[in-house]
């Protein structure tokens, strides 16, 4: 296996078998060789910007598309983070909700984003490697109460005080990832475009 390819299934490999676009960039993949491993069947596009490797997907692959499409700011919320804490059973077929920092002017199948100005730390948790929102918080900037969370694995990340999620902002993948990352001192999120971001339109991939 070739370096690159290497690198990119360890990468999947943490993130329920999903890599983003600006990964395969950061691999060293352009546009052409995406499009050769996708028409081998190595590569299978999910979203605009998101390929399954490999023929095996993890549990949860659906909403670790759903996150790398959306992006850094993106964290799952409302039915599908309840379904996750096992709080309620997901319908089939029922879109991948994630709550979004800023804007997203790109629409992705199967997912049902809302979109928000800020988010507090305190309302935001890791479940099975993904960042999570108590269904109960949402995006009030109070802790999110609610008995159950603890018997249900979630992992609150510690704040000093209620400042904007400062991890999403940040340019390291929210996927898979399990530090409490860096804190923001700004006000609030503004969506900006990263040098990852602009490499991955130089390359072609998409």
């Amino acid at each position: 296996m070739a370096p690159a390819d290497a690198t990119v299934v360890a990468i999947a490999a943490r993130q329920q078998g999903m890599v983003s676009a600006s990964q395969l960039v950061a691999a060293g993949f352009d546009s052409r060789a995406v499009a050769r491993r996708c028409a081998s069947g190595w590569f299978a596009r999910r979203h605009r910007g998101v390929y399954q490797v490999g023929p095996i997907a993890g549990p949860l692959a659906a909403e670790a598309a759903a996150l790398l499409a959306c992006g850094k700011r993106a964290v799952l919320s409302h039915r599908t983070a309840a379904a996750l804490m096992g709080l309620r059973t997901r319908a089939q077929g029922e879109p991948v909700e994630v709550i979004v920092l800023g804007r997203t002017s790109t629409a992705h199948r199967g997912v049902l984003p809302h979109r928000v100005r800020s988010l507090a730390v305190e309302d935001v948790g890791r479940l099975h490697g993904l960042p999570i929102t108590s269904p109960l918080a949402r995006c009030s900037t109070s802790p999110p109460r609610c008995p159950s969370l603890n018997s249900h694995g979630w992992s609150r990340r510690p704040s000093r005080n209620a400042r904007p999620l400062a991890p999403l902002c940040s340019g390291r993948s929210n996927v898979g990832t399990a530090g409490p990352g860096r804190r923001d001192s700004a006000p609030s999120c503004v969506p900006t475009r990263s040098p990852r971001s602009r490499a991955r339109r130089r390359s072609g991939v998409s």
